[in-house]
């Protein structure tokens, strides 16, 4: 039989079991649409060629 993969000391579930602790309260802050936004920001900026460049040199590289 194919099961659920837990630890060897972790207690089973059982199918009556429920979380009985409150849910934790609300703080407003959307963290997905914050995430969302900063990488909208990012995609909206130039390429730095002359910063991909100096990087390479700076590594010891050679071509």
């Amino acid at each position: 039989m194919i099961g659920r993969h837990a630890h060897p000391k972790a207690r089973p579930e059982l199918p009556g079991d429920t979380d009985t602790s409150p849910p934790a309260p609300l703080t407003g802050i959307d963290y997905l649409r914050l995430v969302d936004a900063e990488h909208r920001a990012a995609q909206h900026q130039p390429i730095n060629y002359s910063a991909l460049l100096a990087s390479d040199t700076d590594e010891g590289e050679q071509r």
